[in-house]
């Protein structure tokens, strides 16, 4: 059941069988499952489910109002918000850390520092998020500003009458 609309059924959002078939919602419950393991597949999916959405909007796909788009707005940027902090701090790893100069060391640092900014670490994947979370704020200013637009129009029209 949806509350006017906002969310679309023809979608599937469950996701216990194959993430892939589940859009955006698919794509962030699959990387939450996966916990920090999220991939570059995820990823993608998400950040390509976010610029469907700013395109369905740039396209007039739908529109929202102020009143429905204060908490979405607000979970995206608390979100946002919440993720610049963290990446200041995890930009510490991204570092090799100093674990001596024989081979072995040289070798456990460098698995170390792949793990923070290496293709599948913690900072790429925090990049990414922070790409999807900008293009849904985005999205949602867009579509609330269409909405004010086309309620301005629609009551100039009806006054004109």
């Amino acid at each position: 059941m949806t509350d006017g609309g906002f969310f679309d059924e023809s979608q599937p959002t469950d996701t216990r069988g194959d993430p892939a078939q589940a859009g955006l919602a698919g794509a962030v419950a699959a990387g939450v499952t996966m916990g920090t393991n999220l991939n570059a597949d995820a990823l993608n999916r998400m950040n390509d489910g976010a610029r469907e959405m700013l395109d369905s909007v740039k396209n007039d796909g739908f529109q929202i109002t102020d009143r429905g788009v204060e908490p979405l707005l607000k979970a995206v940027r608390n979100a946002r918000d919440r993720f610049d902090r963290l990446s200041r701090k995890v930009q510490v790893i991204a570092q090799d850390p100093p674990l001596g100069s024989s081979p072995y060391a040289r070798q456990v640092a460098s698995d170390v520092r792949q793990g923070a900014d290496g293709p599948n670490g913690i900072v790429p994947v925090m990049d990414s998020l922070q790409t999807t979370l900008r293009t849904l704020e985005e999205t949602l200013l867009r579509a609330s500003e269409q909405y004010r637009e086309a309620e301005t129009k629609a009551a100039t029209s009806w006054r004109q009458t």
